[in-house]
């Protein structure tokens, strides 16, 4: 669904936002083109990209099937790319799922903050409520209505 939203951006002329390749290494061939791989070092977040006018983005997606998203579910590595990414200036979050029937995008700043913001380091679905996004079975819309109104201007 997030894919198939990218390309939808893209095709709109709106965002070239893609996929970060996981850093894996084949170590064993398997029939069918298949392989056993091992991860070379951590991942970073899931997506980045730029929207049209030059403004970078960058997210993290997470799903549960809990009634809750804990903080964790972002690695180190990942906070360390959205944090740094996000005092550069880049617009970053965390896309999250839950039971695959709700999204929500919450802004990296929210998400970095939780212990503060919520006295714990989660967030229930309640708590995510005004971070709602709209999905359709096939994309979600993930850009915010001011992305799409000031920044992308010409």
């Amino acid at each position: 669904m997030i894919d198939a939203s990218c390309e939808a951006y893209r095709r709109a002329g709106m965002a070239i936002i893609e996929k970060t390749p996981e850093p894996m290494a084949p170590i064993k061939p398997l029939p069918g083109g298949r392989f056993i791989a091992i991860f070379r070092e951590r991942a970073q977040c899931d997506y980045k990209g730029v929207l049209r006018g030059g403004w970078s983005i960058a997210f993290e997606a997470k799903r549960t099937d809990k009634d809750r998203i804990y903080q964790k579910a972002v690695t180190e590595r990942q906070a360390q790319c959205l944090g740094d990414m996000y005092r550069l200036g880049a617009n970053c979050f965390v896309l999250v799922s839950i039971r695959m029937h709700r999204c929500f995008r919450v802004p990296w700043l929210v998400w970095e903050n939780m212990a503060d913001l919520y006295g714990r380091k989660y967030m229930t679905e309640a708590d995510l409520a005004e971070f709602e996004v709209t999905a359709s079975p096939d994309r979600i819309n993930f850009l915010s209505e001011e992305e799409l109104a000031l920044k992308w201007k010409a």
